[in-house]
């Protein structure tokens, strides 16, 4: 039967281990997600970009001064969603952070230029001078919970809350 799922089929855990390498399976092959803050006015914003994950842990660049930094600073919630034609869904709830620190930066860039393309990808194309270029502005998401969409659908949950950035 076409669209049928089964009932209550979900896994929750939080051990991330327990659903790693399918989440990083699907976000080398999905790559690009939609973006969700918020804001000002309280009004949900999406945006395409280009993350790149190391477990909880994900890394997104951006141009300085842009509506998405200003939303990320007055509020850190995000919400990232992946998705492909046979209904492959990645969802994660992070807290976002703006990577100020110098040495936080050069994770980040670094980070992004690890993994093989598709999926990682050299900053220095848009961002020439490299992490300490004033026009990049490096993003540090922490998860705070996973889904993967699909049968069985696979939750994991942080085991402990994430705390805010500071500020």
């Amino acid at each position: 039967m076409v669209g049928f799922m089964a009932p209550n089929t979900t896994t929750t855990t939080t051990d991330f281990d327990d659903l790693a390498a399918e989440f990083d399976r699907r976000l080398r092959r999905i790559i690009w997600c939609a973006l969700t803050t918020v804001d000002a006015r309280n009004r949900p914003r999406t945006r395409l970009v280009h993350p790149v994950w190391t477990r909880t842990t994900g890394w997104l660049t951006t141009r300085t001064g842009t509506p998405k930094v200003a939303h990320l600073i007055a509020n850190p919630a995000v919400s990232c969603f992946w998705w492909d034609p046979n209904h492959e869904q990645v969802t994660i709830e992070a807290v976002a952070s703006v990577a100020v620190d110098q040495d936080e930066r050069q994770r980040g860039w670094d980070a992004c230029g690890e993994p093989p393309e598709p999926y990682g990808f050299d900053p220095a194309t848009i961002f020439p001078d490299g992490p300490t270029d004033p026009a990049l502005t490096i993003v540090r998401l922490e998860a705070t919970r996973v889904e993967l969409w699909g049968i069985p659908k696979q939750v994991w949950l942080a085991p402990a809350p994430v705390p805010p950035p500071a500020a």
